[in-house]
């Protein structure tokens, strides 16, 4: 008979479920394949209990994936130098520091992070906690930016620590971001249309910016 846990999985694994990556119980496959997928970092958690999922998809723009570790974990991020990294929390919490002694905590549905490219970054999860989180190259987004300004940007974007989705701004780049993962997981949806998914996906960035 199924385990409420198992339960859990099952139910977090639909997030981008067309787009699996990897279910574990096993703490150095999470990192590894977060590591693949996102960035390299130091995982740590609980007598290494994890029941970890992963979904996760790539297109021209940025890289897109759900995440749960369904533990309390930490993780430590080195600077990437080429990628931002934006979290969004929808369920749980997280806590975070970077390397210039700046602090911000997330709430579901209320608040994410943006990680910097030039910052060591050090982020506590709730054992609860679920993230949409997205890796945006530093080319994306700052020819996105340079775009909009019509010139070009060549420094990093410098983002506050966090990110209010309670704001107007906040809430429609949310909302984005779900339509999206909601296309990705129909069938005949934005997946299947690349031209419509590239427009959605430098809508998400004008939101964020």
């Amino acid at each position: 008979m199924p385990s409420a846990r198992d339960d859990e999985r099952s139910a977090t694994s639909a997030r981008l479920g067309r787009h699996a990556v990897l279910d574990t119980r096993r703490l150095e496959e999470a990192r590894e394949a977060v590591a693949r997928v996102y960035l390299d970092h130091d995982l740590s958690a609980p007598a290494e209990d994890v029941a970890m999922t992963l979904n996760a998809t790539t297109d021209r723009l940025f890289t897109f994936g759900y995440l749960t570790y369904q533990s309390p974990a930490k993780l430590v991020m080195p600077p990437t130098e080429d990628n931002y990294h934006v979290n969004l929390t929808i369920a749980g919490a997280t806590r975070a520091e970077r390397s210039d002694g700046t602090r911000g905590s997330t709430a579901a549905g209320r608040s994410g992070l943006v990680l910097l490219p030039h910052h060591t970054n050090t982020v506590r999860w709730s054992a609860d906690a679920e993230q949409w989180i997205l890796k945006i190259p530093r080319s994306s987004l700052e020819s996105h930016l340079g775009d909009q300004l019509g010139r070009p940007v060549h420094d990093v974007v410098d983002f506050e620590f966090g990110i209010d989705l309670t704001s107007p701004a906040g809430r429609t780049l949310l909302s984005s971001v779900e339509f999206l993962a909601r296309e990705l997981d129909r069938p005949g949806g934005l997946g299947d249309m690349p031209l419509a998914r590239e427009q959605l996906e430098a809508f998400v960035m004008t939101q964020l910016l």
